[in-house]
């Protein structure tokens, strides 16, 4: 009997899941059925499954192994690639779950048009079987084929005919479907806005379908579609609540590299470079041959970026293999801008405008999917300034108006109809003082304190120090007037080190402090409302400070001070909220308060609180649960008893 000959101990010691899985996936009835009376493994226990499956094709009884790979299947198992190939083609042809498997790997190798025939196979059989949930799934992976072909009509009728069975569907939606609609619903006039709603959906009924390995694809594909783009606090609550699924669904190992991919992604968007390149040499548990093609060379496209824009030697030549793989769009995206990265390190005026002109015409034959888009965007900015900017560079920049300086979350210069994100350093010493001096009153700072605080030494000790201040010196008045147009921009005058004033008129963490300093001053003196005012808009104010990958000593204390200047504005505006009993409020400024101090007792306790009051008591108690585990783990106490009296009775 078929299934008796399947019964060895790892199929019968396996974890059941939930059947709902196989039966919303609308997988064959006899698979259905068998995992009714058999229940199937978990995720923990995938690796015995395959391998009893491996022997079962090492000994030619592929019927048996094609039935228990469709049962792996509705697991939601990852079915490798090596055993599907051991099937013969007569054979796998007639399983159209395996069919699409199949496609969905050759899709992750890039071999599209292979991939696309499996497909269509697929998505025949399902009709024909009237299987409408696998159907659909399979309609789904066949438009994302489509749409890396470049055949977007195509992608666009499929995509079309989903979005109104998704619209009619009686019984619930399909994951499948809510994630190829986030990811090319801008193809058929679909709102962006909406995409991270449709992934949030596809993230959910995957798991409650009891599927873990598709919701954390899914968590993944939401995450790295808007990485450039999502709110900061909202991106690292998503890559965290990430990480939690993996570790709960013992999937961690087999995405590493995907996270190593996001965080890397995450570096660029604030131009932390050297974290960039940190981050990728310590991938001591990420193997990058684990991602498929196009997320491995989007990574690759990253390294290059980071190299090229930290004066490191990158190898340029790889990038020329992806103009190999012209097949699929993404690659021809990613190509583009690989070669317009290498042509603004080289400062090739000529290659600069030929592969900004590439990109333009790759946008008008239909939009990149996130993050490339972004990313194309920023390198064409990039590229528009360099044609402008030839050798008469600051001249061109030159003008009387000042420049305002960003530093809370990345660095920046802005004025009017200018913008200027990255300053190329031969020094970073160099780069140092310059930052140095704008944290400064006055933009202003004793030679002797230079001397000691950035170069570990006294200038009176002799002319060492004190030249290596000169030098640096000269190097930020080149840069200075090189791509901001400012001449004389530092000086040293009787014992002061001391950028032009007339340069800057604004820098953001200047701003902040203010508005702290006059904040508390008015609230001592019961000027609350006014304070408050002042409080909050210094909050908004408030990011990371710096690229995260700077670090010294000097600036690390300015940073914990600042930390310290806003949880005490969080704390005063959470008092304030809740005692004004607006509860949403508070949670806000709860939430804000924990991403700031993620150890912070208080902070916990007011996040209680708030969500206690708006009526939302279980989530209340999840809170403590965090709280609880958060006081063991890194005190080695427990919560006040008070509040969970509250809570609990």
């Amino acid at each position: 009997m078929l299934t008796k000959s399947l019964s060895s101990k790892a199929f019968r010691t396996a974890k059941p899941f939930i059947l709902v899985a196989a039966v919303r996936k609308g997988m064959p009835i006899r698979v259905v059925e068998y995992v009714k009376q058999n229940g199937m493994g978990s995720t923990r226990g995938e690796k015995p499954l395959l391998e009893a499956v491996g022997k079962l094709l090492a000994s030619k009884r592929f019927d048996e192994a094609i039935f228990q790979l469709e049962c792996l299947s509705a697991n939601g198992t990852f079915v490798p690639a090596q055993l599907l190939a051991q099937i013969p083609s007569k054979l796998l042809v007639k399983s159209p779950v395996l069919l699409h498997a199949y496609a969905e790997h050759l899709t992750g190798q890039g071999k599209l048009a292979l991939a696309k025939t499996y497909a269509l196979l697929a998505v025949k059989t399902f009709l024909e079987q009237g299987l409408s949930a696998s159907f659909q799934a399979s309609c789904a992976l066949l438009a994302t084929i489509h749409a890396r072909l470049g055949e977007l009509s195509e992608a666009e009728v499929v995509l079309l005919q989903l979005h109104d069975e998704n619209l009619r569907a009686d019984e619930g939606q399909s994951g499948s479907v809510l994630l190829a609609l986030a990811e090319l619903g801008h193809l058929i006039g679909l709102e962006e806005s909406r995409s991270a709603e449709r992934y949030c959906q596809a993230i959910l009924l995957f798991e409650r379908e009891g599927q873990p390995r598709l919701a954390c694809t899914a968590a993944f594909c939401r995450l790295f579609a808007g990485v450039y783009t999502m709110d900061c606090g909202v991106w690292e609550d998503g890559l965290s609540d990430l990480r939690r699924k993996l570790n709960g669904s013992g999937l961690a190992g087999e995405f590493d590299s995907r996270l190593l991919l996001l965080e890397c992604a995450y570096a660029s968007r604030s131009g932390n470079w050297d974290y960039l390149l940190e981050l990728e040499r310590g991938r001591a548990t990420a193997d990058v041959k684990e991602l498929d093609y196009y997320h491995a060379a989007y990574l690759q496209l990253l390294v290059l970026r980071a190299k090229l824009r930290t004066g490191k030697l990158a190898d340029t030549q790889t990038i020329d293999e992806w103009e190999h793989e012209a097949s699929d769009v993404r690659m021809l995206w990613l190509y583009s801008c690989a070669k317009l990265e290498v042509s603004l390190a080289a400062k090739d005026d000529r290659q600069t405008k030929r592969w900004k002109e590439r990109l333009s015409s790759l946008r008008a034959n239909g939009g990149a999917p996130p993050p490339i888009e972004r990313l194309a965007l920023s390198l064409e900015r990039d590229a528009e300034r360099n044609i402008m900017q030839t050798d008469d560079h600051s001249a061109a920049v030159r003008t009387s108006i000042p420049w305002k300086v960003r530093c809370f979350g990345g660095f920046g210069f802005f004025r009017e109809g200018q913008e200027v994100q990255r300053l190329v350093w031969k020094r970073k010493k160099a780069f140092e003082l310059f930052l140095f001096l704008l944290l400064q009153p006055g933009y202003a700072a004793p030679k002797d304190q230079v001397a000691s605080l950035l170069f570990n030494g006294d200038e009176n000790e002799g002319n060492k120090v004190s030249n290596q201040i000169y030098v640096c010196v000269h190097q930020i008045r080149q840069t200075a007037e090189r791509f901001l147009g400012l001449e004389q921009a530092v000086v040293v005058k009787d014992g002061i080190v001391r950028l032009s004033e007339a340069g800057f008129d604004y820098v953001d963490v200047e701003k902040y402090r203010t508005l702290v300093k006059v904040g508390e001053n008015l609230w001592g003196s019961g000027e609350r409302e006014l304070a408050l005012e002042l409080m909050e808009e210094a909050s908004q104010l408030y990011g990371e400070l710096l690229p995260a990958s700077l670090n010294a000593d000097w600036l690390e204390l300015v940073r914990e001070q600042l930390s310290d200047y806003q949880e005490g504005l969080l704390h005063k505006l959470w008092d304030a909220a809740y005692g004004a009993r607006q509860y949403d409020r508070a949670e806000t400024v709860a939430k804000a308060w924990i991403r700031l101090v993620p150890f912070k007792e208080q902070a916990y306790h007011a996040m209680i609180r708030s969500v206690y009051e708006l009526g939302r008591k279980n989530e209340a108690k999840e809170w403590y649960g965090r709280l609880e585990a958060m006081c063991r783990d890194e005190y080695g106490v427990m919560p006040d008893p008070g509040l969970r009296t509250k809570l609990f009775g």
